[in-house]
């Protein structure tokens, strides 16, 4: 038996979104150096609904071991992992 949500309790309901991996409909967020457990508590509560994780160009400063476990959080949520970022979609741009 699956738990009761939000939605649930106050009987309100929701456009439905598709299962994953979605092609349109895509929730991407911006990661600025959020810290893996804070990455993984959010992950536990949204990582249904994320579709895609940009990194800004503070991961650049990250130990690569450090970086590789919080992708790997990222992935086991079916979740894209892919630079971004101001600075970097400049330097892209350019």
């Amino acid at each position: 038996m699956s738990e009761q949500t939000f939605k649930d309790f106050i009987g309100m309901t929701l456009h439905e979104r598709t299962k994953k991996p979605r092609s349109t409909g895509l929730t991407m967020v911006i990661d600025t150096g959020y810290s893996r457990g804070f990455v993984e508590n959010v992950l536990e509560m949204y990582g249904h609904i994320i579709d895609v994780a940009k990194l800004t160009e503070l991961h650049l400063t990250v130990p690569v071991k450090v970086l590789r476990r919080k992708i790997e959080a990222y992935k086991a949520h079916n979740i894209r992992v892919q630079p971004g970022g101001i600075i970097l979609e400049i330097a892209n741009a350019q």
